[in-house]
């Protein structure tokens, strides 16, 4: 598995930044992405790329959450990391929110090629 720069969202300066917005994979990859919640507020990070990918496991301190079907959302209500493991299998271009701060800017676009 290869890992997918870190999606950082807020910070202690700006509650509403984000370190990245696009990210471009490949079809048929394996890859490991780390969800960060940095800024102190509730986040809801929702994207379609879930429904659109095997989805190995998610990780959260050390503990695993194996299932057969994609999260919904993954939710912070306090600083975080959420760890993300799945294979890439449909080419698209997948859209990434929070859904109730995209107005702010937090929002971007994952595409597989």
């Amino acid at each position: 598995s290869k890992d997918v720069p870190e999606l950082i969202l807020g910070s202690k300066q700006d509650q509403f930044t984000v370190n990245q917005k696009d990210f471009e994979l490949i079809a048929g990859q394996g890859y490991r992405w780390k969800i960060t919640a940095a800024g102190g507020l509730e986040y809801k990070c929702h994207t379609d790329l879930f429904r659109n990918v095997w989805n190995n496991q998610i990780v959260i301190n050390d503990l695993e959450v194996h299932m057969n079907g994609a999260p919904a959302w993954l939710e912070f209500d306090a600083d975080g990391t959420i760890q993300v493991q799945f294979s890439t299998v449909r080419p698209g271009i997948y859209t990434w929110s929070v859904p109730d701060l995209t107005d702010k800017g937090m929002k971007g676009t994952i595409t597989i090629k």
